[in-house]
């Protein structure tokens, strides 16, 4: 009790000083033992397999997977469309006398 009558008896800025220094000492104690916890936890969830355990997909190999048909299938028509192009313009320069142009 002693100590908390010198407490009352300090002046207010003294007594304010006090009491942010125990709340901040407080606010870091908790917060190191959040960390710690939190590390614990989550090396917990690593370990036990949770990817197996909700299935959760690997989203490269999916995305692969996905848009790889569509990739071929892109090239593939840009191959044909350059073939005709190229057909295209070996008929142009049979049916006209103009010398090609060069790059």
């Amino acid at each position: 009790m002693s100590f908390l009558q010198k407490i009352l008896n300090l002046p207010e800025n003294k007594r304010r000083i006090i009491l942010w220094t125990v709340t901040v000492f407080i606010a870091i104690i908790l917060f190191f033992l959040f960390v710690l916890i939190a590390k614990e936890q989550f090396s917990k969830i690593k370990n036990s397999g949770i990817e197996r355990i909700l299935e959760i997909p690997d989203i490269k190999k999916k995305i692969e997977e996905e848009t790889k048909p569509q990739i071929e299938n892109n090239l593939n028509d840009l191959e044909q469309l350059g073939k005709m192009l190229e057909a295209e313009k070996n008929s142009l320069s049979e049916t006209t006398d103009l010398p090609s142009p060069t790059p």
